[in-house]
């Protein structure tokens, strides 16, 4: 006989998909980083990790604990920056029969040349790690020598370990980064090879987010929210009035103060790292995009 499974009375069966996961809408939510307090308490109470410089465990683990976690609201009601990049990598696994260091190595690190990014820093490249700052109360920039987020020790990309976080867990240069911002700007080209085929890459690059979907508070976006199906917020006709940036450009920041965008009408690659911990300057990065436009020449 084949075997069902029953329902508590009172709960409903909720299903997301994948293209929930890539675009954020699935209602699974970040710990400790991003995250609405009643969700964050319910993640650290059942040891699901955020992937920023978690070693222990792995990946399979920790999504199969996340399968058991209530979602924060129902699939396709909002935008919540959330897990999903990790859950994402795990069902790589699956599919490839490849663990995730492996498969992004053969597939995506070995043919762009990103030669420096890595889920643990190698002995003979870990000299080359940038130092974690904070800001102190006189505004002054002091190296982090507590723990960071959920316990963290700041200079976790050198540590060994098991876990290897799709959303959270890599760390690399802006020379890499600029090579991945290229095969998308290059419409899934390297240097002549083809990697992804041009119409993947268009619907990647385009907006997901319908006028139904609302975006999470966590973190804050700015008004008319546009997101795509691999990462990046988009710049559509939409939200064009809110930034130099051309129709079709794309990009994302990170959690210590990093930025990074593409302009295919301009034909612009803008890296912009900084190294810094809970910082309150996170609007470097719109005055760096707009000192960018400013520079360009007729």
């Amino acid at each position: 006989m084949q075997k069902t499974e029953t329902i508590p009375p009172g709960l409903q069966a909720v299903k997301f998909t994948i293209r929930d996961l890539l675009r954020h809408t699935s209602g699974i939510a970040y710990p400790a980083i991003f995250s609405e307090p009643t969700m964050w308490s319910i993640y650290e109470k059942a040891g699901v990790p955020s992937g920023v410089g978690t070693t222990k465990s792995t990946i399979k683990e920790k999504m199969e604990l996340l399968a058991t976690m209530p979602l924060q609201h129902d699939p396709g009601e909002k935008f919540t920056y959330g897990l999903n990049t990790d859950l994402l990598g795990y069902l790589v696994e699956i599919w490839s029969g490849q663990s995730l260091d492996v498969y992004l190595k053969n597939r995506v690190f070995d043919p762009l040349e990103m030669n420096d990014t890595w889920f643990h820093i190698p002995d003979d490249k870990q000299n080359r790690l940038v130092n974690l700052y904070e800001n102190t109360e006189d505004g002054s920039l002091v190296k982090v020598d507590h723990p960071i987020y959920e316990g963290i020790a700041p200079g976790f990309p050198n540590l060994k370990g098991s876990y290897l976080s799709g959303g959270a867990g890599l760390s690399s240069t802006t020379a890499d980064m600029a090579k991945f911002y290229s095969l998308y700007l290059n419409k899934g080209t390297y240097k002549g090879k083809s990697l992804i085929s041009r119409k993947t890459i268009e619907l990647m690059l385009t907006n997901q987010l319908g006028s139904e979907v609302k975006t999470s508070p966590f973190p804050a976006q700015p008004e008319n929210f546009q997101f795509s199906l691999g990462g990046f917020a988009v710049v559509t006709e939409k939200n064009d009035y809110l930034s130099p940036q051309s129709i079709g450009s794309f990009g994302w920041g990170g959690a210590f103060n990093t930025h990074g965008w593409a302009d295919p009408k301009e034909g612009i690659i803008a890296i912009l790292f900084t190294q810094e911990y809970l910082s309150p300057w996170f609007s470097i990065g719109e005055e760096f995009q707009v000192a960018v436009y400013q520079a360009i020449k007729n």
